[in-house]
């Protein structure tokens, strides 16, 4: 009998457990669960629970993986659980969950003492670094560096860029574009389930509509909500073409991503969205295999014809809003006179910036960032001539880096970085961490799957055309 129990039980029961988590920390279920959690803790106002189940997570990664890939999901989706009543004052008194916070931390270097990987040097290394130094150096010389709000831009720009330039980059050995694509477009589900749940809480959706505070979501405002959104529509149909059989649940999402962006009532965001819309929806016609491109068809006009129909039954809460934005056209809110200001604090600091508070105390009643509302002038009140130049060549190397070895697929990751940059002009993106997060995977899966030998005879055929010309 004896020899029975021992043979039968299993000495091998942690590894089994590890074996277990191992595939779902690699699993789209995993995806899904911090999806999920993300949301749970946002809807209930428990954010505290949500992050130490993150931490947690992201530890037992970092300690037990091969690949940083599990902090994919993670780090895309972490910031859409902050809820509106989440108060920056009250984080000293959760004391605890920087206790907490020690394991992933510690986390990253026992990953790379433990898997002693050799270190690979980024193609965006270098601009990122000089992009880094320009922000550090933003408003050296104005009176304003020595600021609390403007050492927090400094530390969350400076920390977010060199972080996956050189961490996530030899962290993940391949970041696939279709498990990035999975990652978006769960951020995507959940940023427009947000809104619609304040409205739901609101007196009527009409009140929610025209009420601006009912997309005030906690971790965004409604612009900022609609320049995440967009960022993750192009994947809803990168997996329409790429999983042909379940194309109808991404068109559907699609939808109600599109419909998502106009309740958020930005402008901007409406306007840019419908701008780069045909591109996604004909390259996913293009990408999805030819025996498959009739139910796509069908599919998308089924999706069409539900974004009419939500219209319809909607309509008389709608067109009073309709009338609304007919009679605020194209307004500039005031942005020409805040644009103005920063060209007057650009003049007077050319080549690092006033900084990231310049002149808020004639607005503000206590220190707060100075918000220019365009990421071009933002760069140039804020950082001055050096902030500008570098961020030029750290941005135009994303671009560059499409074009080294463009592939089909790549026009719906090209669409999401052209939402948030073109967005940028007329608002304030590229100050925002989960915008810099889901660009910055963006371009480190982009390089990841870089071809050498497609980018040396695109080089070599560049050469060519320009000789002969």
């Amino acid at each position: 009998m004896e020899n029975t129990v021992s043979k039968n039980a299993d000495p091998n029961i942690l590894k089994r457990i590890h074996s277990t988590l191992t595939w779902f920390l690699h699993s789209d279920y995993f995806i899904a669960f911090i999806a999920v959690t993300a949301f749970v803790s946002w809807i209930v106002n428990l954010v505290i629970p949500g992050i130490i189940i993150l931490f947690s997570f992201m530890a037992y990664s970092l300690y037990t993986q091969k690949t940083m890939l599990p902090l994919v999901p993670m780090l895309v989706l972490c910031a859409y659980m902050i809820p509106s009543d989440f108060v920056m004052d009250d984080i000293p008194s959760y004391w605890y969950v920087g206790l907490i916070a020690v394991m992933p931390v510690s986390g990253f270097f026992f990953f790379f003492i433990k898997n002693r990987r050799p270190f690979k040097k980024s193609r965006f290394l270098w601009p990122a670094l000089a992009f880094c130094a320009a922000v550090v150096c933003s408003g050296l010389f104005s009176g304003y560096y020595a600021k609390g709000i403007n050492f927090m831009m400094i530390g969350i720009l400076t920390g977010l860029y060199l972080f996956f330039a050189i961490i996530i980059y030899n962290g993940i050995d391949k970041l696939d574009f279709h498990y990035l694509a999975k990652c978006l477009f769960a951020g995507g589900v959940m940023i427009a389930a947000q809104p619609a749940v304040a409205y739901l809480r609101a007196d009527s959706i009409k009140t929610g509509l025209m009420l601006k505070t009912t997309t005030e979501i906690g971790w965004a405002m409604s612009n900022t909500a609609a320049a995440a959104l967009s960022m993750c529509l192009p994947a809803a149909f990168y997996l329409a073409a790429k999983t042909p059989k379940y194309n109808y649940i991404f068109l559907i999402s699609a939808a109600v991503f599109i419909v998502g962006v106009l309740f958020t009532k930005s402008r901007g965001g409406i306007l840019f969205m419908l701008i780069l819309l045909p591109f996604s929806v004909y390259y996913m016609f293009k990408q999805t295999p030819a025996n498959r491109r009739r139910s796509a068809a069908v599919s998308l006009f089924g999706s069409a014809a539900f974004f009419i129909l939500m219209l319809i039954i909607f309509w008389d809460d709608l067109n009073e809003v309709v009338m609304y934005f007919g009679k605020m056209g194209m307004d500039d809110t005031g942005r020409f006179d805040i644009y103005k200001d920063a060209v007057k604090a650009f003049l007077k600091y050319p080549v690092f910036g006033a900084g990231w508070v310049y002149n808020t105390e004639r607005v503000m009643p206590y220190e707060a960032f100075y918000a220019v509302h365009s990421t071009v002038f933002q760069y140039l009140a804020s950082g001055g001539i050096f902030l500008v130049v570098t961020a030029a060549w750290f941005f135009g190397k994303r671009y560059l880096t499409f074009y080294a070895d463009f592939r089909p697929h790549h026009v719906f990751f090209l669409m999401s970085l052209l939402s948030h940059d073109l967005y940028g002009l007329i608002d304030n993106t590229a100050t925002l961490p989960y915008c810099i997060v889901m660009a910055c995977f963006i371009f480190t899966a982009l390089e990841q799957e870089i071809r050498p030998e497609a980018e040396k005879a695109k080089r070599a055929a560049f050469k060519n055309e320009k000789f002969h010309f």
